[in-house]
């Protein structure tokens, strides 16, 4: 998930962009080159909350299993006391 940073990075990024797809003097090598470095910043932005995603949903599955565990060690000891 994106967060609030990360969503207005994007939005300003994007926002630039259309302008200069927009505003005609897009040959300039000025704006190709921020263009380009607009594009750098948004790709890392989206990698970092992708990862940020995964580390988060793979803290949330190893807490399932712990979960998981303890309800299997408890089923257990139960059966076992039969």
């Amino acid at each position: 998930m994106l967060t609030l940073q990360d969503s207005l990075s994007l939005k300003v990024i994007t926002n630039r962009q259309r302008r200069c797809a927009v505003g005609g003097d897009g040959d300039d090598s000025d704006d190709k080159e921020k263009e380009e470095e607009a594009e750098r910043e948004r790709q890392e932005a989206i990698r970092e909350a992708e990862e940020r995603r995964k580390e988060k949903h793979r803290k949330m599955e190893e807490e399932r299993e712990k979960m998981r565990q303890e309800i299997r060690d408890k089923v257990s000891a139960i059966y076992d006391s039969y």
